[in-house]
């Protein structure tokens, strides 16, 4: 997931997943050696934005079954740093209502890191 060539390494795994009626809970595990952190701060690794955005939207395909894309955001707020050498460990929670209208919190130590409503397409 995120990868670039056949030298991947993934940023993130996806651990489990769980339906509750609508909503769907995914638990993801960061990967903290991975490269993005050498640059995105060598003394202070922070995790991306568009990464985590790329993160969602890779496991709602996964849960979906279909590869998806996004085809409008509607609101994405940043609401925290997510250093993977302090909390590795983050919590997706999202559901998906009529034609792939998501709305997903992704938390952090049971904070919330970023919270999204977007609109995904089906990718071609």
């Amino acid at each position: 997931m995120l990868e670039n060539d056949s030298t991947r390494v993934d940023l993130y795994t996806l651990q489990s997943t769980d339906k509750n009626v609508d909503n769907y809970v995914c638990m993801i595990k960061l990967n903290p050696d991975h490269p993005v952190y050498q640059g995105h701060f060598p003394d202070f690794p922070v995790t991306p934005g568009v990464c985590m955005m790329q993160m969602l939207r890779e496991c709602v395909s996964s849960v979906l079954g279909t590869p998806l894309r996004y085809q409008h955001v509607n609101t994405c707020k940043f609401l925290a740093v997510v250093n993977p050498h302090q909390e590795s460990n983050l919590e997706l929670s999202f559901s998906v209502t009529g034609t792939y209208n998501l709305q997903a919190t992704l938390l952090s130590g049971g904070e919330a890191v970023l919270k999204l409503k977007a609109t995904l397409t089906p990718e071609q």
